[in-house]
């Protein structure tokens, strides 16, 4: 057999490539989550973001996983949601 990066051999490489896509920084997971609540209650992300006194592109940002935001920004979000922090 060739010899392939990292020794993955091409029978292993689908299962590789499915754990390497499982792997989303807390970032990507919380922006996932956001646009999941968003979406839920029909809201456009401009909306949100003018509700949650965030800048769009930021907001944008945040939903792609982009930002490391801080925990006043995480409780602003929380409450334009009308939920706790932890349930966000």
């Amino acid at each position: 057999m060739a010899n392939w990066p990292l020794n993955i051999q091409p029978q292993r490489f689908s299962f590789v490539f499915v754990l390497l896509q499982n792997k989303m920084t807390l970032q990507e997971k919380l922006g996932k989550a956001i646009v999941q609540l968003r979406k839920q209650r029909g809201l456009a992300q401009e909306k949100f973001a003018i509700d949650a006194e965030i800048d769009r592109r930021y907001m944008s940002d945040i939903e792609n996983g982009k930002r490391n935001i801080s925990i006043d920004v995480i409780e602003r979000l929380a409450k334009s949601f009308g939920i706790s922090v932890s349930e966000l």
